[in-house]
């Protein structure tokens, strides 16, 4: 399908530089942006109006997911219509069983046949 991904993090640009030499995924991404580029986590609305005005998106056919729930609160603040969350974010501590949005536990459940 004619998907764009993008990577969207609050890691400093240093930190996932590490990450994707480690992991190998940063070619799965079409582009990965760090907030510290906007000045603004994720949590506010300064980096939502950023991040608009960087790449373009249609709120109506947008999947989001992360692990945090100002986050994902923010998303649906700005009209982010598919939000799901992790079900469990840090693998050295229980899953959780409860979000005010749908949870996965991996990336194969959402991916089509």
């Amino acid at each position: 399908k004619n998907y764009k991904i993008f990577l969207i993090t609050n890691a400093h640009p240093d930190v996932i530089r590490i990450k994707l030499k480690k992991t190998w995924l940063e070619h799965e991404f079409d582009h990965i942006i760090s907030s510290h580029s906007f000045g603004a986590p994720k949590e506010t609305s300064v980096f939502w109006k950023k991040l608009s005005e960087q790449i373009t998106y249609d709120p109506d056919e947008t999947l989001f997911i992360d692990d945090s729930p100002g986050v994902l609160d923010k998303a649906h603040e700005n009209k982010i219509k598919y939000i799901l969350t992790t079900k469990q974010p840090d693998s050295s501590k229980p899953i959780r069983t409860k979000s005010d949005y749908p949870m996965i536990s991996n990336f194969i459940e959402i991916l089509p046949e």
